[in-house]
Parts: structure tokens; sequence; C-alpha cells
């Protein structure tokens, strides 16, 4: 790693000419010319001290930067594994290709720099199937640390299905909001996709306050009707109310669902039957507390919209 970042930064290429458990020996692509390196061994380490270095190079600079075969992705990946430590997903593969052209006089194809990109994704977080097997101890510790946290971790056939949880701050800090739930989601960026559903209340000081969180994977469609039971498990959030129909008043809805009826009689009767009290303005009988919209989970989910491109369990750490 050390030689081929060394080589890639002062623009030639080496073969290697013996390589075995106690020796490393390398020489300039061009056979005519003098530069060499040789490693050793050390006894009783795994490391490798440099014997001899002749770095001096009698070969042509047309020749000896021509193939760039030190550059592999792994070596690139090395040195920009930094950008992606703690944020770093908007720099994606036209980032990498022109930073390279740019320090290094590198051309690079858009496929190799996509792979630069993937393996410094690996190094600088790991993977995602690690970070996915994390997750139940992630949240073990997080209830042992928090009294009153609710989680739950669903498997399903070997495979991830659900993920929530709820911090016991988060819950008694509820009984002073205002008692309404805004529920939203959004989609994640990593290869496995899924969705992360958030549940977000106003405190008092009108202030966004988030309630509960749920990670689900791209295939199962019973995500909502999961995430509403397990928030309903939570004692403490009551009188859940969700904004459906724009008119507060009741005549006014019946004039727009009687339109409804006459594009449709399946539909408007496959609404009646599920009651217009669960998903009419006019008929809801709880208090909303001047709650019109969604818009506190949506600008929830705005503030995460970075992070939503890392692991699992990174994303979960940063989003708590």
């Amino acid at each position: 790693m050390v030689v081929g970042l060394y080589a890639m930064k002062k623009g030639f290429d080496y073969n290697v000419r013996k390589s075995g458990t106690d020796i490393w020996y390398v020489t300039c692509k061009d056979t005519d010319c003098g530069w060499r390196l040789r490693a050793k061994k050390y006894v009783l380490s795994n490391m490798f001290e440099v014997s001899t270095f002749h770095n001096v190079h009698t070969c042509s600079l047309n020749l000896r930067g021509k193939d760039n075969r030190q550059t592999s992705p792994l070596i690139v990946a090395h040195l920009i594994k930094d950008k992606f430590a703690t944020d770093g997903s908007d720099h994606l593969a036209y980032d990498i290709r022109k930073s390279m052209h740019k320090d290094y006089g590198i051309q690079m194809s858009y496929e190799k720099a996509w792979r630069c990109r993937e393996k410094a994704l690996h190094l600088a977080r790991g993977t995602l199937e690690d970070s996915y097997s994390k997750l139940p101890s992630y949240l073990h510790m997080l209830q042992l640390r928090n009294p009153g946290t609710i989680t739950d971790f669903v498997v399903e056939d070997g495979r991830f299905k659900y993920c929530f949880f709820s911090l016991g701050p988060c819950i008694r800090r509820f009984r002073f909001c205002r008692p309404v739930v805004c529920v939203d989601g959004s989609f994640l960026k990593t290869r496995y996709g899924g969705q992360m559903l958030c549940a977000v209340a106003l405190d008092a000081g009108s202030h966004i306050f988030p309630i509960a969180f749920a990670i689900v994977n791209s295939e199962n469609h019973n995500s909502w009707t999961y995430f509403m039971r397990k928030l309903k498990e939570i004692g403490d959030i009551e009188n859940l109310a969700f904004v459906s129909n724009r008119h507060q008043s009741i005549v006014q809805f019946h004039r727009e669902f009687e339109n409804i009826r006459a594009m449709n009689v399946a539909v408007a009767q496959y609404l009646e039957e599920i009651g217009f009290e669960k998903w009419v303005r006019s008929y809801f009988p709880g208090v909303r507390y001047n709650v019109m919209t969604s818009n506190w989970a949506e600008s929830f989910n705005n503030t995460t919209k970075n992070a939503r491109g890392f692991l699992i369990k990174v994303f979960y750490y940063q989003t708590v």
C-alpha cells in the first residue's frame, strides 16, 4: 500500500520481481531503469523493513507514467477515504475523476472512479451487512442507557425486516408537547434501500421534537401498519391526529365527496366504509391544536437527508 501510493504520487509504475513471506522486491517497469526497492520481514513481527532503495529513475518520463497500473481502486480509496468518514455523500465518481486528474494527472474512467468510491465507503464506514448485524446490540445498549426506551428488531427468514425505537426521554417529554403526532417517511440511499419512518411532535416552545423512528427494508409494503402499531404501544403517545381532508366544513366536504361518487361509485363506497372520522377533517372527533399539515416530519427528514447515505447503524447514531 505504501509503495503503491508513493508510485502513484510520483507518476511511475513498477513490477514485482519477487514476493514471498519474508521478502518483497520491486523494480521500475522499464527493465533498463535503476529504480528498485527491496524489503525484508522482521523475524519476530509481521512488519517489513526497507533494506535497499535506489530512488533514481533512468527511464524516459513518457514511459514512466503511461499506464498508471498502480492506480488501483484500493490505492485511490485509501487516498479519499477521509472524505467519507463524516459525510462525503456528495463526493461522487465525477468528483473523484476530476480530483485525480488535477492532483496526479491521472485519467480515470467513470466505472473505475465508481469502484474507488465504493471501496472508500467500505474503508471509512464498514460494510452494510456488518452494520445491520450490529443493530440488535446497538438497540440493546439504547435500552440500557436510556430507561423507558422501547425497541423492536424483526428478522424474517434470516433477513432484516423491521427496526423500531423510541427513546425513553422522548416518550416522557411528549407529555409536555401538543398531543398530535405527525408521521412521514423518506427513502434511504444505501444499496439495500428501504425507508426511514419518523414521528415528530411540537413542544411547548414550538420546536420540532422527534418521538420515534423505524427502518424497514424495501420489500415490505406493510411498513406503515407496523410503525403505527408500535407507536400505539407507547402509552404516553395518545390522540394521534392525521390531517387528510382540506375541508373543515361538513357541507363543503359532502359537496366535494359527491363529485368523487359521480366519478367512481366503487371508490366512494370504499371511502365511506373506512369511516369519515378517520380521514376527513370536519368529522375528526379529536383536537388538532392548530396542526393542519405534516410539515413537521418533512422538516425533520430534511435535516437528516445527508445521513440517509450512511450505514444503517451510523444513521441511527447520527439521528439520535
